[in-house]
């Protein structure tokens, strides 16, 4: 307690504006909570936390950094809920003083909004949405940065957008899915405005047209996805595939199909190519749902150079496969090994999910801007959270597959986001490994992943191994635990330059009320890099204390 008197009496000359502000916030968060019914959910809450630190930054200072740290936070979750109606709201203030002579005061906003209207028996959905906070812009500039002790690598982002979807009835025998997109990404630079920002406007279309059944004895599929990237600094980016497969049957679960791709990247003179090609083969029926086929296919690959005259064109023949296994509704593989205009591609996704563990196997590869890359992350899985909470700590894993979200409750996919930022084309490769617990008293999650980012403009590849253990253990009734731990190595290929990166943290939690809790953790990360003067290291201490309205 007189750690957080003391961080609160440091200059308040100058901090006039942030405590007016804080307290503004907190006001009308009481005023909000009074307002709330059957079908709005009001919920204000307000925490402090102070910190104690010890920070190392080589490429900034030799020596380490000591000192305290007060934060603030106001924050109001809003939510709606009516039959053909969902919206909520998120909306977060953090303020930071400090008792540090090399730092001063500051503020961040977090907020994401969400509003979705459905109709014609959910049959078409149309949502708006907007979201704006602080994320990590460069790895090599540090992973884990937040606002206490490392805002100089934290960038401004903004976003807002809206999508319009189309899908037939579920019994219908041909099934037709449409989906249309408008996004805006801003990234206002880095924290300090040292560096550049950008905004990216993208649009996407995709459609998903067949028999809904594939064990039909004909079946038909026409898949295709569009996507264009108008980027600020530098060309647009447009890119389009479109996957089609016809089966004729010949035999009892066997079946001749036919099956063609094409896929088209335009988005500078040195990045233009177009990929086509056709094939035939059988696929034979395992079980109502499971299938496995192979098909000898033909293909052309174009690329374009600088000089519009020159281009090269190189055709191939190739092997193609691919698989679905469904033997319960528990467990699902999918698998396929096909070629793209970048050579040899393979597709993995597997699920085993039982009441009270998880796997998940993902194998991918993409090719886009990293500014959309942003929207992706590695997943852990579906979780039961309260409204406006995204961590592990307050969500549990649902006991399953028919588990309905109570009042206060929604499933979100929870994860890791990919810890860089910029409007580059990426050729993004993935393989992850993900295995979730949770019985009783202890919720435990560990992700591995593997993979590299190919930036295809320019000569630059980042090679990346990471490794998360998130753990939540309820000691007693109103004491729990969490530990969180990560490890990230990173290859930059371009530097020869190899990063090795560790946080660990520690913290327990006491519910004195329903409405007022306690917080205390020990946080310690480390990088150890392979060029000189880039190690960072801190150690951090902490004291909480939240209310909810």
């Amino acid at each position: 307690m007189g750690m957080v008197i003391t961080m609160v009496l440091i200059n308040k000359l100058e901090t006039k504006q942030i405590i007016k502000k804080v307290f503004c916030s907190t006001i009308l968060l009481l005023l909000m909570g009074q307002y709330a019914n059957a079908e709005t959910k009001v919920k204000p809450k307000v925490s402090a936390n102070t910190y104690a630190y010890w920070y190392q930054n080589e490429q900034v200072s030799p020596g380490t950094d000591r000192g305290l740290a007060l934060l603030v936070t106001p924050e109001i979750t809003i939510t709606r809920n009516r039959p053909n109606v969902k919206s909520s709201l998120f909306w977060q203030e953090e303020v930071v003083w400090y008792r540090d002579a090399q730092r001063s005061q500051h503020s961040a906003q977090t907020y994401r909004a969400e509003n979705v209207v459905t109709a014609f028996n959910q049959r078409v959905s149309w949502g708006v949405n907007a979201a704006g906070g602080y994320r990590v812009r460069d790895s090599r500039q540090g992973v884990y940065a937040d606002i206490i002790t490392s805002t100089g690598n934290l960038t401004k982002t903004s976003s807002y957008g809206t999508n319009l979807n189309f899908r037939t009835l579920s019994g219908s025998t041909t099934q037709a899915n449409l989906s249309l997109g408008y996004d805006v990404d801003t990234a206002d630079g880095s924290f300090s405005g040292e560096d550049e920002g950008y905004t990216n406007n993208s649009y996407r279309g995709a459609l998903n047209l067949g028999r809904a059944r594939r064990s039909d004895s004909f079946f038909w599929n026409l898949t295709g996805n569009y996507n264009q990237v108008d980027r600020e600094l530098f060309n647009d980016f447009e890119s389009s595939r479109a996957n089609a497969i016809l089966g004729i049957p010949i035999w009892s679960g066997l079946s001749f199909i036919l099956r063609s791709s094409y896929e088209q990247n335009q988005g500078s003179a040195n990045f233009d190519n177009e990929f086509f090609s056709y094939g035939a083969g059988l696929e034979l029926k395992l079980g109502r749902v499971s299938w496995v086929n192979v098909t000898w296919n033909k293909s052309r690959i174009t690329r374009e150079t600088e000089d519009t005259l020159d281009s090269s064109t190189r055709d191939d023949d190739y092997l193609a496969a691919s698989l679905y296994l469904a033997p319960s509704r528990r467990t699902s593989l999918s698998f396929s090994l096909d070629k793209r205009y970048f050579g040899r591609t393979m597709s993995l996704q597997g699920n085993y999910n039982l009441r009270f563990i998880s796997v998940r196997l993902a194998a991918t590869d993409s090719v886009r801007t990293e500014s959309q890359l942003t929207q992706e992350f590695e997943s852990f899985g579906i979780f039961v959270c309260p409204d406006g909470s995204s961590s592990l700590i307050d969500c549990f894993r649902p006991p399953s597959s028919t588990y309905i979200p109570g009042v206060g409750e929604s499933f979100q996919l929870l994860g890791i986001f990919n810890p860089q930022l910029s409007e580059r084309i990426v050729l993004s490769r993935n393989v992850l490994l993900g295995v979730g617990y949770s019985k009783n008293k202890l919720s435990l999650n560990i992700t591995a992943s593997t993979g590299e980012d190919e930036y295809v403009e320019i000569d630059r590849l980042t090679r990346r191994h990471s490794l998360t253990i998130q753990a939540l253990w309820q000691l007693y009734a109103n004491l729990s635990a969490n530990v969180d731990m990560s490890f990230y190595r990173f290859n930059y290929t371009e530097s020869n330059r190899d990063d090795n990166n560790m946080s660990a943290t520690f913290g327990l939690t006491y519910l004195y009320t329903q409405k007022l809790e306690f917080t205390a953790d020990v946080r310690h990360i480390r990088r150890d890099s392979s060029l000189a003067n880039a190690d960072i290291s801190e150690t951090r201490l902490g004291l909480g204390v939240s209310y909810a309205f």
